[in-house]
């Protein structure tokens, strides 16, 4: 089984969070890291890990507040998508 872990508990600017993404999920080098970005790379450009494990979640959340809610908002969405695997979302 799959899984990534992904420590969100040191972003300092929106620009680290898209490459730590990036980095993390292996999406290809032309990723245009934005959300539109992301999910498109979710959806088609790669296969999702079984898990995926958020790590620092309480810090992220205070600091990042969008952009938070736009990632765990892209991630659910994933998973209610009938012609995509599913996969288990790990928030600690």
């Amino acid at each position: 089984m799959r899984k990534i872990s992904i420590d969100l508990s040191q972003i300092k600017s929106y620009e680290q969070l898209q490459d730590i993404l990036q980095e993390k999920f292996e999406f290809p080098d032309f990723y245009g890291k934005n959300w539109n970005a992301f999910w498109d790379a979710i959806t088609g450009l790669i296969e999702i890990p079984e898990k995926v494990e958020i790590i620092g979640w309480e810090y992220f959340s205070a600091a990042f507040p969008e952009d938070s809610i736009l990632l765990l908002k892209c991630l659910e969405e994933y998973n209610k998508q009938p012609d995509l695997k599913s996969f288990e979302i790990l928030i600690k």
